[in-house]
């Protein structure tokens, strides 16, 4: 089932009175993140566990490996895989919907820096990694001017223990050398790692390294909160070469 067909299908949640398409759920969810001052990640529309009724809707497409209680609700579920779908999904409903008009004057917008895979669902690792570099790059222009435009064409993402926090993995992106490889994972002030832990889209760490002068740039961003730069001091190194 494609990505687009995952998000025409029903979630059924106490939070609304009737069921919403996946697509309709994660736009209210993205309203209330907007206008919501007080908007909490956990309860977002007033009771917690908000992702085990869309896991539940994966669950019955298919879509992700669990079960379901004659009730319809989880019972069980593969959780790394149940939020990489997720993000997945995130990343289609915001590539799939039609960009707001600009006003009289406006530059045009400038195109995603990195393209996603073909196949998001076959490739959840690529995708993963481009969805995270993607968004330090449209909240820190400067990273974007410093990895120039050969970082559009990612030839090879693999995935590795991280070395930075015990247990958890990290996701490198390769680039034909001589030039920078990207790796991301979680902030290193996480406390309790999960064996199974990636990074996400809104809680990660990204180390650009060049072989011939060592670590570039850091950036880091925490849950709810923009991506920001932690350590810059090999850029201008990294320029002069």
């Amino acid at each position: 089932m494609t990505l687009n067909a995952l998000l025409d299908l029903d979630v059924f949640s106490d939070d609304f009175p009737q069921p919403l398409t996946l697509r309709a759920y994660l736009q209210h969810l993205f309203t209330a993140l907007l206008n919501d001052e007080t908007f909490s990640a956990k309860r977002p529309f007033g009771n917690g566990g908000w992702k085990f009724d869309v896991y539940a809707t994966l669950i019955r497409a298919g879509a992700v490996t669990g079960t379901l209680d004659a009730d319809g609700g989880v019972c069980t579920v593969d959780l790394p895989q149940a939020q990489q779908r997720l993000t997945d999904l995130v990343a289609q409903l915001l590539q799939s919907s039609a960009p707001a008009a600009a006003p009289p004057g406006a530059p045009a917008p400038r195109p995603p820096f990195i393209q996603p895979p073909e196949d998001p669902i076959a490739d959840p690792r690529t995708a993963l990694f481009q969805a995270i570099v993607q968004d330090a790059l449209d909240t820190l222009p400067d990273l974007r001017d410093t990895l120039d435009e050969t970082f559009a064409q990612v030839n090879q993402v693999t995935e590795r223990r991280s070395v930075h926090l015990v247990d958890t993995r990290t996701l490198v992106g390769h680039l034909s050398t001589p030039g920078p490889t990207v790796a991301v994972m979680y902030p290193t002030d996480d406390d309790h790692p999960n064996p199974l832990d990636l990074p996400t889209v809104s809680h990660y760490y990204l180390v650009m390294h060049d072989e011939r002068i060592g670590d570039v740039l850091h950036v880091a961003r925490l849950e709810g909160q923009p991506a920001e730069f932690t350590f810059t001091d090999g850029i201008s190194d990294y320029h002069a070469l």
